[in-house]
Parts: C-alpha cells; sequence; structure tokens
C-alpha cells in the first residue's frame, strides 16, 4: 500500500493548486490522517521523492520543515535516519497530580522511563532552598528519559529529601515515582509549577532525540505531600512538538461575596 502511495506523488500536484510546496504538505498531511502513512513510516529519500514531484529539493524541504515544525513529521541524521512520521502530540494536564505514567496511559500509550542517572548528591542553595532542608544536605538525584510508545517526549531531573526517603534507589526506577513515595506514605497532594518556554541544549537535544535550539518547555515543579513537606523538586523539559501542556482554571466560588461579584463583572463584560 505504501508504495503504491508514493508511486502516486506527481498526482497530488496540480496547476491551479497553489504553490506547490503546500499542494506537498496537504497531500501528506492527508495521508497521515487518513492511515495511509503511519506512525513510524520511512519516507525516501529527499532526492527519490523530489524525482517523483518532479519539484526541486528546495521545493520538497520546504514543505518537510512546516510538516516538521507543525510536529506531523520527524527527521533524524545519520545512518539510521531519514525522514519519518511522527506520533500524533498529546495533552500532559498539569494540575492533575496523577504523574505522567498515567497521563501517557490516558492517551492511548505506552508509558516508558530510561533512567541516565541515580545518585545520592549534596543539595546545592537552590534545591536546598526549594525542599527546605540544609545546603549539602543528601538528596536523591534522578535524571529520566519518559517515552509514550518508545518515543522521548521529555527529560526529568528531579530531587528527592534523601532523609526521608533512604531506601530510594535501591527500588526500581523505571516505573512511577510517586507511586514509590506513595509506599513511603508521603505521596504527593499538591504542586507549584511554574512554566517557561526555551530551547534545547545540545545535552537535552541529544537525550530527546531533537534538533539543538529546537523549542521545549521548562516546567520547574515543588510537589508537597498531604502534610505539606516538600517531597519532590524537579526540572522537566517537555518536547513541544510531542507533548501539549494544560493547565485547568476555575473561579473561585467559596464566598458568597466571590459568586455575587462574579456575576456583577460577567454582566459589565
Amino acid at each position: 500500500m505504501t508504495r503504491g502511495f508514493w508511486e502516486s506523488a506527481v498526482g497530488c500536484i496540480t496547476a491551479d493548486g497553489g504553490p506547490a510546496h503546500t499542494q506537498i504538505e496537504a497531500w501528506l498531511l492527508d495521508a497521515i490522517n487518513r492511515g495511509r502513512l503511519a506512525h513510524g513510516q520511512k519516507f525516501p529519500t529527499e532526492r527519490a521523492l523530489a524525482s517523483s514531484l518532479n519539484v526541486s529539493r528546495m521545493t520538497l524541504r520546504q514543505a518537510l520543515s512546516t510538516l516538521e515544525a507543525r510536529g506531523w513529521i520527524t527527521r533524524l541524521r545519520g545512518a539510521d535516519g531519514g525522514t519519518f512520521v511522527s506520533s500524533p502530540s498529546f495533552d500532559v494536564d498539569l494540575t492533575d497530580l496523577a504523574g505522567l505514567t498515567a497521563q501517557v496511559a490516558r492517551a492511548g500509550r505506552t508509558a516508558g522511563a530510561t533512567v541516565i542517572e541515580a545518585r545520592t548528591i549534596s543539595a546545592e542553595a537552590f534545591v536546598a532552598h526549594e525542599l527546605q532542608i540544609g545546603i549539602g544536605a543528601p538528596v536523591h538525584y534522578i535524571v529520566r528519559v519518559r517515552s509514550a510508545d518508545g518515543e522521548p517526549v521529555c527529560i526529568e531531573r528531579s530531587y528527592f529529601p534523601a532523609e526521608a526517603f533512604p531506601d530510594m534507589l535501591e527500588s526500581p526506577l523505571d516505573g512511577s515515582l510517586y507511586a514509590l513515595l506513595g509506599t513511603n506514605g508521603a505521596a504527593p497532594t499538591d504542586a507549584l509549577e511554574y512554566l517557561r518556554a526555551t530551547v534545547a541544549n545540545d545535552e537535552d537535544a541529544q537525550l530527546i532525540l531533537t534538533d539543538p535550539g529546537a523549542a521545549v518547555m521548562l516546567v520547574q515543579r515543588l510537589a508537597t505531600d498531604v502534610n505539606q513537606q516538600p517531597v519532590e523538586f524537579s526540572l522537566d523539559v517537555y518536547r513541544s512538538d510531542r507533548i501539549r501542556l494544560v493547565v485547568k482554571s476555575a473561579l473561585r466560588s467559596d464566598l458568597n461575596e466571590q459568586e455575587d461579584a462574579a456575576g456583577r463583572l460577567y454582566q459589565d463584560l
């Protein structure tokens, strides 16, 4: 089926259909949405595809660059590189403390975690401040690459107070760390998170298979337990072409006065 699809490439461009690169974009996007090009499907080489389309490689690259920027395809370098159909992006609800493992599962994907580093270190000043411990106190530092259906989507760099979780590094760390905290009677119940748009540095780009300078989202999180004691400080890097971060908001109605004020406000708008 795929071979026949590529053989029909030249038919996607018509004389009155607008710029060639936009017609190529629409043709490929339609094929992805209809399932004619499946997740992970590898494209022909640029030279071969440009020849089939009877366009210049520059025109083809313009179309592919747009699709890549929108997250529909991935282009990898190296011997095993090429252009591939990307998996669709999915939402991660930052107002839900279920953790990324559960949220990936809700999206119908298989969650994975690869431990890059796990060791006990001395807390630097900024970590000590967040976790409300002394500077130099021991903390468990865990770096993991999180994946959905085998594709890396996030880097987690987490700090945990070692005194509260002395045996944490002896446990398996490729599952839900929040579930692990729960077995120690300190499951997170609240979190304060700050979001900042940034770009991937060389190290992060290599870990999550993107280009240096690609747009990513940095999420700084402080999780606390039912007693409002900090149990995790984390700096997470999300691929913005794979994950859409969601924050839910609601108008507070703790007091009748607030409800009345809100009603008057909306009537005036």
